[in-house]
C-alpha cells in the first residue's frame, strides 16, 4: 500500500473518531440541558436544605431555560422599568405590566390574617378582636408612612398575644433606627416557649438577619446565622406566611458574597431559584457580572 494512501486512511479514521466523540459529547450536553430544563420542583423541605455547589450545566440551565421561563411566566416590565428601554427606537414596546406586589403591603396583609387567626382561640369578644385588628392595621399604615396614621404617635396596642406584641415593638424600633432595641424585642420573642411563638419566630429570625446587615460595620457572620435559622424554623413547622425561608436564601447569599464566600453565595442563589423564586435569576446574573468584572480587574 502506498504510504500516502495509508496516511490518508489514518487521517480519515482519526477524523471519524473525533467526529464521533464530538457527537457523543454534544449529545450528552444537550441531554443534560434538556433534562435540567424541566426539573422536578423540590419539596419545601428539600428547598431548605444546605444547597449543593452549582455546576456548569446548572448555570446553563438557569440562564437559558429557567431564566427564560421566569420571564415568560411573569408579567413583562414596562420600558420605563428597563434601563435603555427600546420604545421610540423602532423596537416593539413591551406590554404594560401590572404593578409588582408591594412587599410592605403583603407583610401588612399577612399580619392581619395571622393575628385574626391567633385571636380566635383566646375567646375574646368579637368587638375586642375587631378593635385589636383595626389598631394593628393603623399601626401598619403608620409604618408605611401613608395616610393620616403617618403622623400619629406609634404604639403597639395592649392586649395582643406576646409574640405579636414583641415583633411589632421590634419593628417600631427598627423603623426608628434603634437596632439594639429591635434586636432585644426579637430575641425576647424567640425566648418564649415554642407554643407561644408559632406565628412570628421566622419573622423575628429573618429580621435579626436584616438588622445584622444594617449594623456599621455589618455583622455578616451573624446575618448568615440568622438567615439559616429562619429556614431551620420553617422546616420545623413554625409559620412562614411570607415565604421568608426562600427569601432568606438570597439575603444570606448577599452576606456570603460580602464575606467573599463566592461559591457559597452562588449556591444559595441557585437554591433560591430551584425553590421557585424567579428573582433569584436576576440576582445570579448580577452576581456573575460582578464576578467577571472583578476577575478582569484582578480583584
Amino acid at each position: 500500500m502506498r504510504p500516502g494512501l495509508k496516511l490518508l486512511r489514518r487521517v480519515m479514521a482519526a477524523g471519524l473518531a473525533a467526529g464521533a466523540a464530538l457527537c457523543v459529547t454534544l449529545g450528552i450536553a444537550f441531554w443534560k440541558i434538556a433534562h435540567s430544563a424541566h426539573p422536578r420542583r423540590p419539596s419545601a423541605l428539600e428547598a431548605l436544605r444546605d444547597p449543593p455547589r452549582i455546576d456548569f450545566w446548572e448555570r446553563v440551565d438557569l440562564v437559558l431555560f429557567r431564566g427564560r421561563a421566569a420571564f415568560v411566566g411573569a408579567a413583562a416590565p414596562t420600558t420605563r422599568d428597563v434601563p435603555g428601554g427600546g420604545a421610540g427606537r423602532g423596537e416593539p414596546a413591551r406590554p404594560v405590566a401590572a404593578a409588582a406586589p408591594d412587599p410592605n403591603r403583603q407583610t401588612a396583609a399577612a399580619d392581619q390574617r395571622d393575628l385574626a387567626a391567633a385571636l380566635i382561640p383566646l375567646g375574646l369578644p368579637e368587638a375586642r378582636r375587631r378593635s385589636l385588628l383595626d389598631q394593628v392595621g393603623r399601626l401598619r399604615e403608620a409604618l408605611l408612612g401613608e395616610g393620616e396614621a403617618a403622623g400619629a404617635e406609634l404604639a403597639v396596642p395592649a392586649g395582643l398575644p406576646v409574640e405579636f406584641a414583641e415583633y411589632l415593638e421590634g419593628a417600631l424600633a427598627y423603623r426608628r433606627g434603634d437596632l439594639a432595641a429591635a434586636r432585644a424585642h426579637w430575641l425576647n420573642l424567640l425566648a418564649l416557649p415554642e407554643e407561644a411563638r408559632r406565628q412570628r419566630s421566622t419573622w423575628a429570625a429573618f429580621m435579626l438577619g436584616r438588622a445584622a446587615l444594617r449594623r456599621q460595620p455589618p455583622d455578616l457572620a451573624a446575618a448568615v446565622s440568622w438567615f439559616r435559622r429562619t429556614r431551620e424554623l420553617a422546616a420545623r413547622g413554625f409559620a412562614d406566611s411570607l415565604g421568608l425561608a426562600v427569601l432568606s436564601l438570597g439575603w444570606e447569599a448577599q452576606a456570603e458574597a460580602a464575606r467573599k464566600h463566592f461559591d457559597r453565595a452562588e449556591a444559595l442563589y441557585a437554591q433560591q431559584a430551584r425553590a421557585g423564586d424567579a428573582s433569584a435569576i436576576d440576582s445570579l446574573r448580577a452576581f456573575w457580572r460582578e464576578r467577571i468584572i472583578r476577575g478582569l480587574v484582578g480583584q
